[in-house]
């Protein structure tokens, strides 16, 4: 890990507001190029087309899941201590798996899936638990041809409007009422090769 790394009031301000934290170029070198290395050979040698729903519903690579180097992205780059900052006083639990979601070749078609918060009403889950979580903390590992070409995209202070229906409008079971449709409109990730 590199020097310990600080987060300013600032930063904890605006997570708490937008429900995301962007640090470009936080994880590279040999550490992001290894773990690249391993899930472009996944997709060559491992990859089977038949099983895009169930790699879109769990993970891409499932076979990685535990892989050393791509643990290390998260325990050994500083995000650990980034995501223990933004926690505090909470502590994080351990985090033993990752969940690769990828960007097929352009060429080929494209991993798709319906706009959904992970654990909420998804359609491979029981319907009457809710399993969600605190926060996703996301590494990419190349960059994307636009900013809306990834897989991961987030509504700011989407957080906030989850939490209210949460406390008022969300039952476990079979019928979940539906949340009004959010504003402003989801954002993607930005690309990391062209912003800076």
């Amino acid at each position: 890990m590199s020097a310990h790394i600080a987060l300013t009031e600032g930063d904890r301000h605006d997570f708490v507001r937008d429900g995301v934290l962007i640090r470009r170029r936080f994880v590279q070198g040999a550490r992001l190029q290894q773990a690249a290395a391993l899930v472009q050979d996944w997709y060559r040698t491992g990859f089977q087309p038949q099983e895009m729903r169930a790699y879109t519903n769990r993970t891409f690579a499932p076979e990685l899941a535990d892989h050393p180097d791509l643990l290390d992205l998260y325990q050994g780059s500083g995000l650990a201590e980034v995501v223990g900052q933004l926690l505090h006083p909470a502590l994080p639990a351990p985090v033993n798996t990752v969940q690769v979601q990828i960007r097929v070749p352009d060429a080929a078609e494209q991993p798709a899936k319906e706009m959904h918060v992970d654990g909420v009403a998804c359609p491979h889950l029981d319907a009457a638990e809710l399993r969600t979580f605190t926060l996703i903390a996301g590494v990419m590992l190349s960059g994307l041809p636009d900013a809306a070409a990834g897989a991961l995209h987030y509504l700011p202070a989407g957080h906030w409007r989850m939490a209210e229906w949460f406390s008022g409008d969300w039952s476990p079971g079979p019928r979940l009422r539906p949340m009004s449709p959010p504003s402003p409109a989801p954002r993607s990730w930005p690309n990391p090769a062209t912003s800076s």
